[in-house]
């Protein structure tokens, strides 16, 4: 099974993953958990953590490839694994 996006923002701080992914290239983070930091983003609820991980993965530059976890989602889906297309 294929990994799908179902969300695109932190819902709790109402923030969309591209304005998070920019505030972790404009800092010069790439660890998850710095990224949470200094967006403040994904800390409420936690639900966007499995998206957010894969935009990220997806979206930031190869300098980022800490973000690359194999990590289950609740979907059963991994993280890791790429979308088909």
């Amino acid at each position: 099974m294929n990994w799908r996006e179902r969300m695109t923002r932190c819902e709790c701080h109402e923030t969309e993953f591209a304005d998070i992914a920019e505030t972790a290239r404009r800092t010069g983070v790439h660890q998850f958990d710095q990224v949470l930091q200094v967006s403040g983003c994904g800390k409420t609820c936690t639900a966007c953590h499995c998206d957010l991980k894969h935009y990220l993965r997806r979206n930031l530059d190869p300098g980022a490839s800490a973000i690359t976890p194999a990590l289950v989602c609740s979907s059963g889906d991994r993280v890791d694994e790429p979308a088909a297309a």
